[in-house]
């Protein structure tokens, strides 16, 4: 068995190396609805606020589909209650996602289900890239 030692993996042209048959994480969103301000994230191109709690999740590399893709997402208030927040893909309400745009939204599970936009907002795709 050999073993490989590097420190750094690049593409052929300098850039990122291309990952195949790889499950992982394609796009992640910390996002402050309030702002509204994303504070991180990796393969987002924007994020359109779209209503109260409602928001689409912009893809700069799109998906290969929209059949095989697996969506997360988890909010908090920072206002000192305790009533959980819920963040989920929205495609029953909203319509259905495309393979470069995907609808989210956010709301108070411990007040009737209200709408309304959370300080912090993580999604997570995962799926294969076009």
């Amino acid at each position: 068995m050999s073993t490989i030692k590097v420190d750094t993996v690049q593409s052929t042209g300098g850039g990122a190396a291309t990952l195949t048959k790889q499950d992982t994480i394609k796009s992640w969103l910390f996002f402050n609805q309030e702002g509204p301000t994303v504070t991180g994230s990796f393969n987002v191109a924007s994020v359109t606020d779209t209503s109260a709690g409602l928001y689409d999740q912009n893809l700069t590399s799109a998906m290969a589909g929209t059949t095989d893709v697996c969506f997360s997402g988890l909010g908090h208030h920072n206002n000192g209650d305790t009533n959980t927040r819920d963040v989920c893909f929205q495609r029953d309400k909203r319509g259905t996602h495309s393979a470069s745009a995907i609808p989210f939204q956010s709301y108070d599970a411990g007040d009737g289900n209200t709408l309304g936009d959370e300080e912090f907002v993580s999604t997570q795709v995962l799926g294969s890239l076009a």
